[in-house]
């Protein structure tokens, strides 16, 4: 990309301002035609990522919810084990019913 140059001189020759005026034009419109050029590459690009941020804001989203559930299931396991082990004799063995 084109920088961003001071003012041509205003003591320069008047054939000097014209070359370096059309110099800078130049420039200027290869930038430009690049630009043109680059431009369906990178919507293209921008597509592909966007998709792929959804795709993983998805993927995310589905190990949230797995991770709550076995959290829930955890913590339902730890319940059933202390019920059990309330449920047990000082020897370790189950209570006759």
């Amino acid at each position: 990309m084109c920088q961003p140059t001071p003012c041509v001189r205003r003591d320069a020759a008047p054939q000097e301002t014209i070359k370096e005026l059309h110099t800078r034009t130049l420039v200027a419109v290869n930038d430009a035609y690049r630009l043109e050029r680059q431009l369906p590459e990178l919507e293209a690009r921008c597509e592909r990522m966007t998709r792929q941020r959804i795709a993983d804001s998805e993927r995310l989203e589905k190990g949230e919810a797995m991770r709550s559930k076995l959290q829930d299931l955890c913590r339902e396991l730890q319940k059933q084990n202390k019920e059990v082990r309330a449920g047990l004799d000082g020897t370790g063995r189950r209570l006759s019913c």
